[in-house]
């Protein structure tokens, strides 16, 4: 399981009880993992670093996440990304969405899915 990635996530989420077990989880993979409590923090960072992949979540309790994504694709052009919603009505033909409650093999794979690539 530990193999190592050099891949660098922002994971932008406000609810802590999903924040430490995914994180738990993707870092056992070798990824590394940045977190993001609202909007504010994730542009903090995303000038700071810069991140292979985006996992963000579009109820931030600071912004409306399409909003935060498109200022994140001004600061970091072409970033990949994945949108996590409790909303099951929300449709984006062009990312990958992860409807919550999902489980760690759904993000998983969904990383898998995004950065195309054998984790």
């Amino acid at each position: 399981m530990e193999e190592k990635q050099d891949i660098n996530i922002l994971f932008i989420e406000d609810e802590e009880g999903i924040v430490k077990p995914i994180t738990k989880f993707l870092e056992k993979y070798g990824f590394k993992i940045h977190h993001a409590r609202s909007g504010k923090e994730a542009l903090e960072q995303i000038r700071k670093e810069n991140f292979n992949l985006v996992i963000l979540d579009l109820n931030l309790p600071d912004t409306n996440g399409e909003n935060l994504f498109e200022l994140i694709e001004r600061e970091q052009p072409g970033t990949k990304t994945i949108f996590t919603t409790g909303d099951t009505t929300f449709l984006n033909g062009s990312k990958k969405i992860l409807y919550k409650p999902f489980t760690l093999s759904d993000i998983l794979q969904a990383i898998r899915e995004t950065l195309n690539k054998k984790i």
